[in-house]
């Protein structure tokens, strides 16, 4: 089959692929199989290289949300504020930024499927070939929630309440997600198998960062769409550095390896490196008042 041949036959099916995508958004597209993960994916690529007038129309209708999920989150925020979760949640456990005030405030509240959902398709390693990484990764998870320190205190206390589930999917790349179905109580952690190779001097700090965001998603309520994708990573990075700092982990290669992504990677960092300052001025004061 050739290009415009496949192009015609994507162009023909837009309606049937646009039903399926639409059947599955009040599940945040949590039952796509991985075989049809595979099919989007190489639509969703294809289209965007041969059609940018499709793939604009394909993109809007992936991440626009349903009026279903958006009554449903509007019902919540009766007895629920996203903006204040954060930001309280943020000033109990990393103390207070008007950086990070400043930037909820500016940011709007977009009510929409997880896009990622639909065409990441992570080739995970099976339990055997996994194991070893689980090891590891659970050694630092038991460091993070012994370790002195609010956020590290809040992450134990939040674990004892769930199903934790760890997995390891293929990739050279520094690369975590974090799933948590409040339904179910079932926390799943994803990480890279970079993360524990080129990237093993990250892999603390990033299993902090993907902690953070399940502080986050702990304290919302089940089925909540509400995101906020700007300041719940800068979020996750606030409250995985504090937990992180606590056990002594490094946090060099993360920097550096975020700042090798620019753009908003890079602004992170600038927040994560804010807030290294402030803690280091505070334990220098503290050292000196000590001394005298």
């Amino acid at each position: 089959m050739t290009e415009d041949e496949k192009m015609a036959r994507i162009r023909e099916r837009f309606p049937e692929i646009i039903a399926r995508v639409n059947s599955e958004k009040n599940s945040d597209y949590q039952n796509i199989s991985n075989r049809e993960k595979l099919f989007f994916a190489e639509i969703f690529e294809f289209v965007q290289q041969h059609d940018k007038f499709l793939f604009k129309e394909l993109f809007t209708a992936m991440s626009m949300s349903t009026d279903d999920i958006i009554k449903k989150s509007k019902e919540m925020e009766q007895s629920f504020n996203l903006k204040e979760h954060l930001l309280s949640s943020y000033l109990s456990l990393v103390g207070k930024n008007s950086a990070f005030e400043n930037g909820i405030a500016d940011e709007d509240i977009q009510y929409a499927p997880t896009v990622e959902n639909l065409y990441m398709n992570y080739k995970y390693l099976s339990s055997e070939e996994a194991a070893g990484y689980e090891v590891t990764a659970r050694q630092i998870l038991d460091k993070i929630t012994s370790a002195p320190g609010k956020a590290n205190a809040e992450l134990k206390r939040k674990l004892e309440k769930v199903t934790f589930k760890m997995k390891v999917f293929a990739g050279e790349e520094m690369d975590g997600k974090c799933q948590y179905d409040g339904k179910s109580g079932i926390l799943t952690i994803s990480l890279s198998e970079g993360c524990f190779g080129k990237h093993k001097d990250a892999l603390g700090m990033v299993m902090s960062h993907e902690m953070g965001h399940f502080i986050d998603a702990s304290g919302r309520p089940a089925g909540y769409a509400g995101k906020m994708g700007r300041s719940q990573e800068i979020y996750a990075d606030a409250v995985g550095y504090k937990m992180a700092m606590s056990c002594g982990f490094d946090l060099e290669h993360y920097k550096a390896e975020n700042r090798r992504k620019g753009g908003f990677f890079s602004e992170r960092m600038n927040a994560v490196e804010t807030l290294q300052v402030v803690d280091n001025a505070v334990r220098c004061y503290k050292t000196r008042m000590v001394r005298k």
